[in-house]
């Protein structure tokens, strides 16, 4: 990369849009869709989705399904 920075800017350009547009698609095929399938079910924003970890958001998921059917389930200590 260094060598392409140097000598062959126009190169190294093409390279890195090619690789955001790749980037990009691969996300609307298979990333998009799904955080806002769960953002419809999870009462969470998609940018609050993409930073939880898994481990969070079956727990809101949980939480939500618990408060649908009326189950209560105790407060989170900190």
């Amino acid at each position: 990369m260094v060598q392409a920075a140097k000598y062959s800017t126009s190169k190294l350009a093409y390279y890195s849009i090619s690789d955001a547009i790749a980037t990009y698609y691969l996300y609307m095929k298979h990333i998009h869709g799904f955080i806002f399938a769960l953002a419809t079910i999870i009462p969470m924003t998609p940018d609050e989705v993409l930073r939880k970890g898994s481990g969070t958001l079956c727990e809101l998921l949980l939480m939500v399904e618990a408060y649908n059917r009326e189950i209560v389930f105790p407060n989170k200590y900190i």
